[in-house]
């Protein structure tokens, strides 16, 4: 079983709709970002299942939008937490708890603003983890990239070695389930996102490669490139 789990928790504080709502309910092309991501999932062939996290306020908005969409395999809506670390504990706990999955099942871990993404990253992704257990999604880094301290530099990295990390992270279910307990447990609740949790408990992770396009939408800049890069496509 392949579930892509995608929080769209945000309030949406760098950027927001004409309307006051988070960014994820921006519309491009006459639809909500939220919306060009769930379709890139719920016409992927690998993926069974998708769970939506969400703020509580606006899960009636959610759950019209994915019925008028058609979005059919999304299984439930539910509320996130009060950061991004705590919506997608919220959305592993569901599956783990109020759910049959067992736990090889494989969850990917997706942003809702992140709507560039694509079939072959995502089957990509699924095929490493299958193979190795998880699998983090990547791309190169292409500029200088340094270590600093207030106002100098302490060291320059090898660009070579340098990659972004972004989504989907592939993982699984009771591997991510465990660590989410072991963290709340620790009152940690803050860490940025899932592939940084796992090294924060000093697990291996693996990789698959996606373009530099793969962007999440956080300013209004993103918007910008966002509209050009779902232009192409359609």
């Amino acid at each position: 079983m392949n579930i892509a789990l995608i929080f769209a928790g945000g309030v949406g504080s760098r950027v927001k709709s004409s309307n006051g709502q988070p960014k994820q309910f921006i519309k491009i092309f006459e639809k909500e970002i939220l919306i060009h991501t769930l379709e890139v999932f719920n016409n992927c062939k690998c993926i069974d299942q998708v769970l939506v996290v969400c703020k509580i306020e606006y899960i009636s908005l959610c759950r019209n939008l994915v019925k008028d969409y058609s979005i059919t395999k999304v299984i439930d809506i539910i509320p996130g937490g009060d950061t991004g670390m705590l919506s997608i504990r919220n959305g592993i706990y569901y599956l783990k708890e109020h759910s049959n999955h067992d736990n090889n099942s494989l969850v990917l871990v997706h942003d809702g603003v992140r709507p560039i993404i694509d079939e072959e990253t995502i089957s990509n992704c699924i095929e490493v983890a299958l193979t190795k257990g998880n699998c983090v999604t990547v791309c190169p880094c292409t500029e200088t990239v340094a270590l600093i301290d207030k106002d100098s530099i302490l060291q320059i990295e090898d660009r070579n070695h340098c990659f972004n990390i972004k989504a989907p992270q592939c993982f699984k279910l009771g591997e991510i389930y465990e660590l989410h307990k072991e963290s709340e447990k620790s009152n940690v609740n803050n860490i940025i996102d899932s592939a940084t949790l796992f090294k924060l408990y000093d697990k291996e992770l693996y990789f698959t490669l996606c373009s530099d396009n793969n962007i999440k939408v956080t300013t209004d800049k993103d918007i910008d490139t966002c509209r050009f890069l779902l232009s192409a496509r359609i």
